[in-house]
């Protein structure tokens, strides 16, 4: 898709899930600078005014990389293992400042994820949508040529619904190289009117990496409520499903095994002692 303005949107459809009412909704400014300075300290930072800097992350760390995608209601949505995931990465936008590093820039609107995307036939990207990129009634706007290369997180596509995706991350000096042999898919549109993220195709995805996609429901509520540690154990999507099953399988089978063993026992014990040879 060629670089400049692009506006994402589509007209509100039928939608199969109840409305969130604007209590639940609506989030104060607040509400961050309270629950996010244990993680992190906040700071002014011309021209975007008060932002809050992550505190204690790793050299070369960038958003959205510690965690994993799933699909939910809202489309594609970042689940992450940081304990300020659930603000950070559904309210806001993130930017990388010189000095500063990566700061984040609070904003009231929630989504699923708050990320620009790539796809190629091998590689899938996403990164932090830029300051400049705005929702409204009518979907979102931002400019594709607004993202810097450095801020794109790629891997190979069978890895896109890693849990550890971070181990899985492509070395950011092969961004520029991906981002001309992908192509941007960013795709919001507006559900109940809130964003869904479509991004990256879904059959696609399911294609590649061999697995079904069981969708899981989401809202800003829940989301606020869940994602604070949001441990792999009890993480949403397919994964966990398959190995709660592959889990109870195994133990069902052991039982059974186990009853035929007892019950061969109980009746070799209880069973008759024949004559012995030269007996009467």
């Amino acid at each position: 898709m060629r670089k400049g303005l692009m506006v994402c949107a589509l007209m509100l459809g039928l939608g199969a899930f109840p409305l969130l009412s604007q209590a639940e909704t609506s989030v104060s400014i607040s509400l961050f600078h309270s629950n996010l300075s244990p993680y992190g300290t906040w700071t002014t930072v011309a021209p975007y005014g008060s932002v809050w800097v992550p505190a204690h992350v790793a050299p070369g760390w960038r958003p959205y990389t510690r965690g994993y995608w799933t699909y939910t209601d809202y489309g594609w949505t970042w689940m992450s293992y940081e304990p300020f995931g659930r603000y950070t990465y559904h309210y806001g936008r993130w930017v990388y400042e010189p000095y500063q590093g990566w700061v984040w820039i609070p904003d009231t609107v929630w989504a699923p994820a708050w990320v620009a995307w790539h796809e190629g036939d091998d590689y899938v990207g996403w990164a932090p949508l830029p300051p400049a990129s705005r929702w409204g009634s009518s979907g979102l706007v931002y400019s594709s040529g607004a993202v810097p290369a450095t801020s794109w997180v790629f891997v190979e596509r069978p890895y896109f619904l890693n849990r550890h995706v971070s181990t899985r991350i492509v070395p950011v000096t092969r961004n520029v190289t991906l981002l001309s042999t992908t192509r941007d898919v960013t795709r919001f549109e507006v559900k109940k009117g809130k964003p869904l993220n479509r991004g990256v195709d879904l059959a696609r995805v399911e294609s590649s990496s061999g697995r079904k996609m069981v969708k899981t429901y989401t809202s800003q509520r829940q989301n606020l409520r869940t994602q604070k540690h949001a441990p792999a154990s009890k993480a949403m999507g397919v994964e966990r499903r398959g190995n709660v099953r592959t889990k109870r399988n195994e133990t069902q089978v052991a039982n059974r095994q186990q009853a035929n063993t007892s019950t061969q026992k109980s009746q070799k014990k209880g069973a008759p002692q024949g004559k012995g040879k030269g007996k009467p």
